[in-house]
């Protein structure tokens, strides 16, 4: 059997602060360990290029 595989990486809210990502995937589930705040989601949003860019989980 095979399966399709993209290759992907990721990274934290504070990783991404001057960058610009052209693609984004936003995973605003709790974590497992600390917490998630409205700034780290607003974060991350700016981070991507456009709202189509954009997607939430």
């Amino acid at each position: 059997m095979q399966l399709p595989l993209t290759p992907a990486y990721a990274f934290t809210d504070y990783r991404s602060q001057g960058q610009t990502i052209s693609n984004t995937i936003v995973d605003s589930a709790q974590p497992p360990s600390g917490e998630l705040t409205p700034f780290n989601v607003y974060v991350v949003l700016l981070r991507g290029h456009g709202g189509e860019n954009i997607c939430l989980l």
